[in-house]
């Protein structure tokens, strides 16, 4: 029993260079052992502050870390992630050419590079950036997503030019995705509970998070189910509260788009809302499968995704004024009358 509580309290502790001393010294070779075997400890624990939110402390341990390993991609790459999630461009853009500088950069990495540009407002960098990305992953839907999200938040784009380049994407990734009808019955049953799916993405937009909640809170009344699919990207007390206030909460993360249509058929959803569109964390090819009789793209992307297999785009006249799509994306727009979102 004293073995496991100072296993655990090794492991749990910060390490800190009094530590040792108030181990009793039979069990100083354990923690001396587990501190040669943590080569990557900052790394690691660096990771869990990025999920849950805590970027500073996150970004002090990527520089902890480098000063134990310099030059460790991953570590770097954390790092770069973390410095553009707090606004700090110059040493995201720093830590993303050391990545690229390093052993073996890959498209992801010159993608990473991309997204610090376009945050920086280097626009025609960001767009090259992205394009090579992509030209050296021609298969990877993800990297072609981050394009268009990028794309998306830009004020310099017209509508059709999104329309062109997500109809880009659409030919490119989605050809030869499996559209599977879905035997469904539309019978009007006032008693059943109907069932409402979102494609929550990786959680990292706190507003859209803040206005997504009260709509979950809603669905608790009794008349309506809500599941929600994320990809595990935050944990914290947001996301906490959003597991808590879902019927039924899954993380798909690392699970293939197939597998994530094939479990949303099994929970038996009515009505699918995709909440993320391209943004991180996004599924746009599980929404390809058609895996509710109807499918919504709604709050977090701001034009539509251009996915086969959606069947509406919610927006109001204030966010999305010219009331139609090109007939390319497919999707029709549905108009709110009094407004896309509230306010709480």
């Amino acid at each position: 029993q004293d073995g496991l509580y100072y296993a655990k309290l090794a492991t749990t502790l910060a390490p800190h260079p009094s530590l040792n001393g108030l181990l009793p010294e039979r069990f100083g070779t354990f923690f001396q052992n587990l501190e040669r075997g943590g080569a990557h400890r900052y790394r690691n624990r660096a990771k869990r502050r990025i999920r849950t939110g805590r970027l500073i402390d996150a970004i002090a341990d990527c520089q902890a870390q480098l000063s134990l390993t310099p030059g460790d991609p991953e570590t770097l790459r954390l790092m770069g992630r973390a410095c553009l999630r707090f606004g700090r461009l110059e040493e995201a853009l720093a830590a993303s050419h050391a990545v690229l500088h390093g052993p073996q950069p890959g498209p992801e990495d010159l993608s990473d590079l991309a997204e610090a540009l376009g945050a920086a407002g280097r626009s025609e960098e960001a767009d090259v950036c992205h394009q090579v990305a992509i030209d050296r992953a021609p298969g990877d839907s993800r990297l072609h997503s981050r394009l268009l999200a990028e794309l998306s938040r830009r004020p310099d784009v017209s509508a059709s030019e999104l329309d062109a380049a997500h109809l880009i994407w659409r030919r490119r990734h989605t050809a030869a995705v499996p559209a599977r009808p879905i035997g469904f019955e539309a019978k009007v049953d006032p008693e059943r509970t109907m069932r409402i799916g979102y494609l929550c993405g990786s959680l990292v937009d706190g507003d859209v998070l803040r206005f997504f909640l009260p709509v979950l809170e809603g669905h608790r009344s009794g008349r309506v189910q809500s599941f929600c699919y994320a990809e595990g990207g935050r944990d914290d007390a947001m996301a906490e509260r959003l597991a808590r206030t879902a019927h039924k909460w899954t993380d798909i993360g690392g699970i293939d788009d197939e597998t994530v249509s094939q479990i949303m058929r099994g929970d038996g959803i009515d009505l699918l809302v995709d909440i993320v569109g391209h943004g991180e964390g996004g599924r746009p090819l599980v929404l390809a499968r058609r895996p509710a009789p109807v499918t919504v793209s709604w709050l977090g992307y701001p034009h539509p995704p251009g996915v086969p297999g959606l069947d509406y785009f919610l927006s109001d006249q204030h966010a999305w004024p010219c009331g139609e799509v090109d007939p390319g994306t497919g999707e029709q727009v549905w108009q709110l009358p009094r407004g896309l979102i509230a306010y709480q």
